[in-house]
C-alpha cells in the first residue's frame, strides 16, 4: 500500500529518522518493552493525519473513566461513574479521539444502530448477554443482561476487564467514520482464544481504504504470540521489529533461497513459535526435551534468561533449526542455536552460515579454507581415511572395539564418520595410544573439528562437543554414540529431578555439563543478577553514620545505636541482624561493629565487621 511513514523520535535509535515507503493492510509492530513502540504509533498517526486518513488511536490505557470503583485517592475521581452525561457528548467524544481513550464506545453504540447490531450479536452468541442502553437524568448507562439467569447489572461496575475491551475495541472496529485503527496491545484482559477472534474479526475488514471505502488500515502493537497470523513470507512483510538499542528493522525482499525455505516453515509456525517475533534473542533448539533441560539447568543456577530477552524455543528438528535461523536473520533478529554433531554431517544449517561474512572472516583469520563446506568436506576425507584403517587393526581395547563394532555394523557412512568423529573428540587419549600411525591425521581431525566449531560459534550457532544433549546427563550411561529417541522424555524428566533435589554443588555441576555450560551461557546471553554492589552502597551509608555518631560522642553501645534517632536502625530492619556495638579500650581501634545481613538479600546470612578505622566507600562483601 504505498503510504508513506517518516518518524523521527530524537532519543531513539541515535536519533535516526525511519522511513518506510508502504505498510500493509495490517502492521504489526512488536518487540521489548521500552523499545519505542508506542512512540512509534504516535507519530504514525501524524504521518497518516496528513495523508487524509480517519484515523482511531487507542491506547494501552483506553478503559479509563471505565474503572469498576473511582478511586479518589490516587486521582480525582472519574467523571463518567454517573454514566455519560449527554450533555457533554461531543466534549467526550474528543477527548475519547485526541487521548486514545475508549469510553466514548458506548456514545457511538447509542447513535449507530448498524454497529449496535453486530455487537449485540456478538454478547449473544457467545457471551450469553444481551445489551441495553439507558438514559437516565440525563445520562446514558450500559447494561447487561443475563441470560442464563435474567440477572440485569450495570456494566461498568460489574463487568470484566475482558468483556469491556473487546466491546469497545470491536465497536470502532466496525465504526465506518475510520478508515485507520491504531490498536496499543488489544490482547489487554483478553483470554487468548478471544484475542484470537478479535484478530479474526481484524483481518476480516483489513485492506487498502483508498481503493475500497469498505476496509481499513490496522496498525496494532503487540506483545502475544497470539496476535500474530504470520503464514507465509508476504504476511512476514507485515512485521516490524523493534529493538531499544538498535532502528526497527522489516523485511522487504526475500532472495530465492531464504523466500523457499522460511515459506516452508511459516505454515507450521504455531501461538507457541510466535514468541520468537518478539524475543531480541531467540535459542533455537532442535527437540522439546532440548528446551526444558536447559531452562531448568538455568533456573537450578540461578540465571534468569527471560530478563535477558531469551527465549528457548524447540522448532522439532535439525532442518528446522535453519528454517527458524534464516527467519530470525531476515528480520534482523539476533537469533542462536544450539545443536549437536548432526550439522557437521548433514542439515542445512552449516550451508547457510557459509556465505555469513564473519565466518569467512574468521576462517581466513586462522589460516584456513574460507569455504566452510570446503573446510568440512575436507575433514570427512580425514574421517574415512581413519575410518578405513581402524576397521584393519587387531585392536583389544574395549573403547575402539565397540567403535568398531559400531561403525561396521552401520552402513550409511555420515553414520559412521559420525561415530568415528565422537569417538576422536570424547576419547583421544585412546586413539593417540592405539592408532600411532594415524597420529597426525587424528591431530588434523581434531584441530579441524575445533576451527569448525568455532567458525559456527561465530555465526552464533552452539555445536555439542559431546554429540548430544544427553550425554552431559549426570543420568546417562547408555550408548554414547546413539541416543533412543523414546527414551529422551524420561531421561530429561530423571535429570530434572536430580537438578531440582539441589544437592548438587555448583562445582559438581561445572565438572559434569563441562562446555556444555559455556555453551548455554554464550547462546543465551546468562548474567546473574548481582545484589553485591548494591548491598555495599547501603552499607557504606551505614558505616558512614555509625562512625559519624561516635565521633560526636553520641553512641558507645548496642542500645544506644538502636535508639539513634540519626542512624535510626528501623531502615535496616530487613537489611541487618544480629547488630552489635563494641567500644574498646585499645589506642589504635576505639570500637568494632558486627552485623550480618538478612535473609531476605542474602540466604547464607554473612557476618561482617567494621571500625572507625573503616573506609566506608571501599566496604565490599564478596
Amino acid at each position: 500500500m504505498n503510504i508513506q511513514l517518516n518518524v523521527s523520535i530524537p532519543y531513539m535509535w541515535n536519533g535516526e529518522s525511519i522511513e518506510k515507503d508502504n505498510i500493509s493492510d495490517i502492521t504489526y509492530l512488536v518487540g521489548p518493552n521500552g523499545s519505542g513502540k508506542s512512540l512509534f504509533a504516535e507519530q504514525i498517526k501524524n504521518n497518516l493525519h496528513r495523508q487524509n486518513l480517519k484515523i482511531r488511536y487507542l491506547n494501552a490505557e483506553r478503559l479509563s473513566g471505565l474503572e469498576k470503583q473511582s478511586y479518589h485517592y490516587f486521582t480525582h475521581g472519574s467523571p463518567l461513574s454517573q454514566g455519560f452525561n449527554l450533555s457533554n457528548k461531543q466534549d467526550i467524544k474528543t477527548y475519547g479521539a485526541d487521548y486514545g481513550l475508549a469510553a466514548d464506545a458506548w456514545l457511538v453504540l447509542s447513535e449507530k444502530l448498524n454497529i449496535k447490531i453486530r455487537i449485540e450479536a456478538v454478547l449473544s452468541q457467545y457471551f450469553n448477554r444481551s445489551l441495553e442502553l439507558r438514559e437516565e437524568g440525563g445520562f446514558l448507562k450500559p447494561y447487561l443482561q443475563s441470560m442464563n439467569n435474567g440477572v440485569t447489572y450495570e456494566l461498568t461496575k460489574h463487568e470484566s476487564h475482558g468483556l469491556k475491551e473487546l466491546l469497545s475495541l470491536l465497536t470502532f472496529i466496525y465504526d465506518d467514520e475510520y478508515n485507520c485503527i491504531i490498536l496499543d496491545e488489544p490482547e489487554l484482559h483478553l483470554h487468548p482464544q478471544y484475542q484470537k477472534f478479535l484478530l479474526s474479526e481484524i483481518k476480516r475488514i483489513a485492506g487498502n481504504p483508498i481503493e475500497d471505502s469498505t476496509k481499513k488500515l490496522f496498525i496494532i502493537i503487540t506483545h502475544s504470540p497470539y496476535f500474530l497470523d504470520i503464514s507465509n513470507t508476504k504476511d512476514l512483510k507485515k512485521l516490524i521489529i523493534f529493538n531499544p538499542f538498535t532502528r526497527p528493522t522489516w523485511i522487504s525482499d526475500l532472495d530465492e533461497e531464504d523466500n523457499y525455505r522460511i515459506n516452508k516453515v511459516l505454515p507450521r509456525i504455531n501461538s507457541y513459535h510466535n514468541q520468537f517475533y518478539f524475543s531480541p534473542k531467540p535459542v533455537f533448539v532442535e527437540g522439546y526435551t532440548d528446551k526444558i533441560f536447559i531452562n531448568k539447568l538455568q533456573e537450578i543456577r540461578g540465571i534468569d534468561i527471560d530478563a535477558r530477552g531469551v527465549s528457548v524455543i524447540d522448532v522439532g528438528g535439525k532442518d528446522e533449526v535453519d528454517a527458524f535461523y534464516r527467519l530470525a536473520k531476515s528480520l534482523s533478529i539476533d537469533a542462536r542455536a544450539i545443536v549437536d554433531y548432526d550439522v557437521i554431517f548433514d542439515g542445512k544449517v552449516k550451508q547457510t552460515i557459509t556465505s555469513n561474512v564473519k565466518v569467512i572472516e574468521f576462517l581466513a583469520k586462522e589460516g584456513l579454507d574460507s569455504d566452510l563446506m570446503r573446510l568440512i568436506g575436507s575433514l570427512l576425507t580425514n574421517l574415512d581415511t581413519i575410518i578405513t584403517e581402524i576397521i584393519g587393526l587387531n585392536i583389544k581395547n574395549e573403547t575402539l572395539l565397540l567403535i568398531i563394532d559400531k561403525i561396521t555394523r552401520e552402513h550409511d557412512i555420515n553414520k559412521k564418520r559420525k561415530i568415528i568423529l565422537l569417538g576422536i573428540m570424547n576419547y583421544l587419549g585412546v586413539f593417540q595410544t592405539h592408532m600411532l600411525s594415524k597420529l597426525k591425521e587424528i591431530h588434523t581431525v581434531v584441530g579441524k573439528m575445533d576451527k569448525i566449531i568455532r567458525a559456527f560459534e561465530v555465526a552464533n550457532i552452539f555445536v555439542l562437543r559431546y554429540g548430544v544433549l544427553e550425554n552431559y546427563y549426570f543420568n546417562y550411561n547408555g550408548d554414547f554414540f546413539k541416543i533412543d529417541e523414546n527414551n529422551k522424555s524420561s531421561l530429561v524428566e530423571l535429570e530434572n529431578e536430580l537438578l531440582s533435589s539441589k544437592t548438587l554443588t555448583e562445582e559438581r555441576l561445572e565438572q559434569q555439563y563441562r562446555d556444555l555450560l559455556t555453551s548455554i551461557d554464550k547462546a543465551c546471553d546468562s548474567i546473574k543478577i548481582d545484589l553485591n554492589p548494591f548491598i555495599s552502597a547501603e552499607l557504606s551509608d551505614f558505616i558512614h553514620s555509625v562512625q559519624k555518631e561516635f565521633k560526636l560522642n553520641r553512641i558507645q553501645s548496642t542500645d544506644s545505636l538502636r535508639l539513634s534517632s540519626f542512624i535510626n536502625i528501623k531502615k535496616y530492619t530487613n537489611f541487618l541482624s544480629n547488630v552489635e556495638f563494641t567500644p574498646l579500650s585499645d589506642k589504635e581501634v576505639k570500637f568494632i561493629c558486627k552485623f550480618q545481613l538478612h535473609a531476605s538479600i542474602d540466604p547464607l546470612e554473612r557476618s561482617y565487621e567494621f571500625t572507625e578505622q573503616t573506609v566506608p566507600s571501599k566496604f565490599n562483601i564478596s
